[in-house]
């Protein structure tokens, strides 16, 4: 109790509360997150969910990535819980300056917030790639395949995915830095720089990070993941330093990151070695 009350005081003396939230805080609304047990990484796919809402996966295989959208991404009918009402209550009253979001359902809008950053942008905006017509979610859910433009016929695009907008670069989210930066005084680094990301798109490369650029990032974000092989693999922090590395056939333990570095290996070869063979790396992007 200790711990709530003083928590409880801190909201209570201050007026300059950022909030940042994932998965978790719509859970209540009955959309499902990542890693309970019947969360998303624990439902049986023709491929991991990781791998299905990454950006290169959905260029290449844009059929069965609207099929895991509708069935899974898609909670139109969900309504804010306790969590969004409050925070929007807290920010009426001054005191919350903003929220920044890993969640794309749009509920902290439904329930009255006004200055919410999202990550990974929003199930509720969706335009055509090609003449940018905008598409209603309502429309994506009761369309076959692949959902097509009714004007000009060309595909659909949720707005995290097109023009290289997707949660390994952080190029879209570069257009709201300023705000954090200058307004609330945070930074979110992400995992590739701006320019990296901008010359792999250019070049029709996927965005991927380096070796050196992956394991930075492990101590931001705390769990990361990537595929070898058509193999997932996870590598989280376990504790402040301890970094366990595992698949589901397989699990490391390392005291250190440099220990990791130097030792994680996959069958016997060194993981900085073959990493040129890796993909899909990156952060788990939500909660």
């Amino acid at each position: 109790m200790e711990a709530v009350e003083q928590f409880l005081q801190w909201v209570k003396e201050s007026d300059n509360i950022v909030f940042f939230g994932g998965a978790g805080v719509s859970t209540e609304s009955g959309i499902p997150d990542f890693r309970s047990v019947d969360g998303l990484y624990n439902q049986k796919y023709k491929f991991p969910p990781e791998t299905i809402l990454s950006h290169t996966f959905y260029r290449n295989n844009p059929e069965e990535f609207y099929r895991f959208y509708r069935d899974k991404m898609l909670c139109l009918d969900a309504e804010p819980n306790i969590t969004h009402k409050k925070l929007a209550e807290l920010e009426k009253a001054g005191k919350l300056k903003g929220i920044v979001t890993q969640n794309i359902d749009g509920l902290h809008q439904k329930a009255g917030s006004k200055n919410v950053m999202e990550l990974h942008g929003s199930v509720l905006r969706n335009y055509c790639e090609r003449c940018y017509e905008p598409m209603s979610a309502e429309d994506i859910l009761h369309s076959e395949g692949v959902p097509k433009c009714p004007v000009c016929g060309g595909v659909a695009l949720q707005d995290r995915y097109g023009n290289g907008e997707c949660e390994n670069c952080g190029w879209k989210f570069e257009k709201d830095a300023d705000i954090l930066e200058k307004q609330w005084g945070i930074s979110y680094p992400m995992l590739v720089s701006t320019t990296t990301a901008k010359k792999q798109y250019e070049q029709g490369l996927p965005f991927k990070a380096t070796f050196d650029e992956f394991v930075n990032g492990l101590y931001f974000y705390s769990e990361m993941l990537f595929t070898y092989e058509n193999v997932s693999y996870e590598v989280f922090l376990k504790g402040s330093e301890t970094v366990v590395f595992c698949s589901e056939d397989m699990q490391q333990e390392y005291g250190s990151k440099e220990e990791f570095e130097a030792k994680a290996n996959i069958d016997g070869v060194l993981l900085k070695d073959l990493w040129a063979d890796v993909s899909f790396a990156g952060f788990m992007y939500c909660g």
